[in-house]
């Protein structure tokens, strides 16, 4: 009751002295309706954005940028031409408000709030909608440490800023004045701007100690803060993090219209690419508050997502059809590299989203954008491997590759012989590689679009080369994607254009001359007209914009430095010379060859299971000893108060074997264990049965006509933890396919006490 009471006080004292009145309301561009969809005010058709998060005014971005000694107005000018060209329609972000308030939670006028007015503004421009984030209340530093900051959240641990009443005032009023905010570049405050759709009060809330009367209490603070400045948008407030039914009740009762949550589906931070199949990790979003009566009424944003420390290009549309299953309307990835913090990964090695750096997952992006908003709310594709294959959507995993095919769009992430239905009626391409469409020897994303009948616009970036793992720990001295600007042998098979086809540099900078192309031609990285014989081109002048966009807008990154190339080999050399030993030492061993798992070979590609609450687990590689080269030690000294199940995978070499009757499994385990040992295919299904493994060193064999269908465990584990734990592959087989195979999955069930498994190889024979 206390808590209650002064949060009443704190809104009645702050809220009505921020300002004299509320601000005057004007109909929102968007709203709830009583059935908990979103829609849009004039239409009522309902909303389906898809976008990312971008930081570029803030934090380490800002501060990067400004080392690389650039213009920080002119790299948001090439970001967001770069999110529009891959149909981005969403933005979200959330403000560090330490940045831009006080001690006292008065909003600061400063260079960070000035650049981020100046994004809102260009992104109005380009057709993109907002949904902003007021309190994030992280500090700026990551992955540095944190300045000192003048902020009023620096005062207060996060599971405090709720339950603190000194805390209150200054949310309070930093909200109201946030929403009543006028961007001096659009001349429209946030809470009157109708590309400001809705606001989401605060990024990541933590309520741990707090009852559920108390958390709605505050939740209706912020709101009333908010109103009070002026918001007539609908208001959402997160309700994933650190999940729990009394939060999710509490949440879903205040006075908002929707509800926020996150999903990073592999984790955070493994440090490394993901090298198994991660397509069964998105099967679907586990929705922990679908059942909550108030919540039936709420609108439902992500605002957050991404595939962690994944490179292939099929996770963004697999995630955005299974958003749309769970009746999501607006999601937005975190987060979006600035162009010239791209090369190094630096912004957050965790995740690595660029149209020039990482080519291959832009465009599965902007197919993903495409499931989105083609997807009808509740769509279910059935499970994977099933799911793989929706509407006009394609993904493979094995071959790394998105598709989409329509009469008006063909779009895909890496070369293949899938032709449009019918390319008389296409309108645009997107594309990574070959198609029937376009033969293209470069490794840039390319674009093309049609402008009239026969005449197209292509737009082509330079190459990128994988220089390291993009995923460790990010320097700005190094890159770990290379840029190589090269002439390249293209052709281009469109109906309309004919056997032959003027090609016309449009993009400043471009020397080359106006060419007629009869067969293959070599282009540089730019912008070009393509017209047919007998039409003329004279209209489509460089100058003139199309769909926002002018003609012969292009933004590419310069070459990459060879200093950068060299800095980033030579702090990988040593690991690589390290596992090069490792792994040669293994191949000298006539046990290890043809093996699945060798401890000695394997070890460094092992997937872990990543955050378990309460679970404390090791894994380690134990060195080599008179009777074994070397063995894999799992230690679980701790299974938490959830946990019944932990789970470690294996990843077998490319062909290792085809044929075998029988699995060979070596190891011990400091006590008498039960463990479940299981063979996983690459279309997710996984084969295996339990074993008792003993104390001395021993080789289990088991006949693989043994072996059942088991749950395939999704690993690394996600965040929110509340997602799935496993899950049963469709599949109609019978018997394994060792030819499938992609690895060993290790399960340990939970024991009475404390466990430790070595094993040290997994074999067929």
């Amino acid at each position: 009751m206390r808590a209650l009471l002064l949060i009443g006080l704190a809104c009645a004292s702050v809220v009505v002295s921020a300002l004299a009145a509320p601000l005057s309301a004007q109909t929102p561009a968007a709203f709830v309706d009583s059935a908990g969809v979103f829609r849009w005010t004039d239409s009522k058709q309902e909303i389906a954005l898809f976008g990312v998060n971008y930081a570029s005014p803030f934090a380490y971005d800002y501060r990067a940028i400004g080392r690389l000694g650039l213009d920080r107005k002119a790299v948001i000018d090439a970001d967001v031409a770069h999110l529009a060209r891959l149909g981005v329609d969403a933005f979200r972000i959330h403000v560090w408000d330490r940045e831009v308030s006080d001690t006292l939670g008065n909003l600061l006028a400063n260079e960070h709030l000035d650049l981020f007015d100046y994004l809102l503004s260009k992104l109005e421009q380009r057709g993109i909608k907002v949904i902003l984030t007021p309190i994030a209340w992280w500090g700026s530093g990551y992955p540095e440490p944190d300045p000192a900051e003048p902020g009023f959240s620096a005062k207060f641990p996060k599971n405090m800023m709720g339950r603190d009443a000194r805390a209150l005032p200054p949310q309070l009023r930093y909200v109201q004045q946030f929403v009543a905010h006028e961007n001096p570049y659009t001349k429209k405050r946030y809470s009157a701007d109708p590309n400001v759709i809705a606001f989401e009060l605060f990024n990541e809330p933590h309520h741990d100690g707090m009852t559920g009367a108390a958390m709605t209490a505050y939740i209706n603070a912020l709101v009333g803060a908010a109103r009070a400045g002026g918001a007539v948008q609908p208001i959402f407030y997160n309700i994933t993090e650190h999940f729990t039914p009394v939060q999710g009740t509490a949440v879903c009762a205040a006075n908002i219209q929707g509800v926020s949550g996150q999903w990073y589906p592999t984790g955070l931070l493994r440090g490394e690419a993901l090298p198994i199949n991660p397509l069964p990790n998105v099967d679907r979003y586990v929705v922990p508050f679908d059942n909550e009566p108030g919540c039936k009424t709420k609108a439902r944003m992500i605002y957050e997502f991404d595939a962690a420390d994944v490179m292939r290009p099929v996770m963004y549309p697999a995630m955005a059809r299974s958003f749309r299953q769970a009746g999501f309307q607006w999601a937005t990835q975190f987060a979006y590299d600035p162009l010239p913090m791209a090369p190094s990964n630096t912004e957050y090695q965790t995740h690595f989203l660029n149209v020039a750096y990482t080519p291959a997952k832009a465009v599965s992006f902007l197919i993903a954008g495409e499931v989105f908003r083609r997807t009808p709310r509740g769509f279910d594709a059935g499970v994977y491997p099933a799911s793989a294959r929706f509407g006009t959507f394609t993904l493979d995993a094995t071959a790394g590759r998105s598709e989409m095919v329509t009469d008006s769009l063909f779009a895909y992430s890496a070369s293949t012989t899938t032709a449009p239905r019918n390319a008389k009626l296409l309108q645009r391409v997107a594309g990574v590689g070959n198609s029937p469409v376009v033969r293209y020897g470069g490794s840039g994303a390319y674009f093309l679009d049609k402008l009239a009948p026969g005449v197209w616009r292509f737009e082509v970036y330079p190459d990128a080369e994988p220089v390291i793992d993009p995923f460790t720990l990010g320097q700005l001295d190094r890159a770990v994607t290379r840029i190589v600007h090269r002439a390249q042998p293209l052709r281009v098979a469109l109906p309309d254009l004919g056997g032959a086809y003027r090609v016309t540099p449009l993009h400043a900078g471009n020397s080359a001359k106006s060419t007629l192309a009869s067969a293959t031609l070599t282009v540089r990285p730019g912008v070009y007209l393509l017209s047919a014989p007998g039409v003329s081109s004279a209209a489509w002048e460089a100058s003139r914009v199309v769909n926002g966009r002018a003609l012969g807008e292009y933004y590419a990154p310069a070459p990459t430095a060879d200093s950068l190339v060299a800095k980033a080999r030579a702090t990988r050399s040593a690991n690589i010379a390290a596992d090069s030993v490792r792994e040669a030492a293994a191949r000298t061993n006539a046990a290890s060859r043809g093996a699945l798992f060798d401890a000695a070979r394997d070890y460094a590609h092992v997937v872990n299971p990543g955050y378990m609450e309460g679970v404390r687990y090791s894994s380690t590689l134990v060195p080599a000893s008179a009777r074994e080269s070397a063995a894999w030690r799992m230690q679980i000294d701790d299974f938490g108060n959830t946990a019944s199940h932990v789970a470690f995978r294996t990843v077998a070499p490319a062909g290792a074997v085809t044929t075998a009757t029988t699995l060979v499994i070596r190891a011990r385990t400091t006590t008498r264990a039960d463990v479940e040992v299981a063979l996983v295919q690459r279309d997710g299904t996984a084969w295996g049965l339990p074993l008792v493994v003993d104390d001395e060193w021993q080789d289990i064999a088991i006949p693989l006509s043994r072996l059942q269908r088991v749950p395939l465990v999704l690993l690394p584990r996600p965040y929110p933890t509340f997602q799935a734990y496993a899950m049963m592959a469709s599949s109609t087989a019978t018997t394994v396919n060792l030819s499938e195979l992609e690895g060993v999955q290790i399960g340990i069930p939970r024991p009475g006490a404390s466990v430790t498994i070595e094993v040290s190889r997994v074999s067929v024979r």
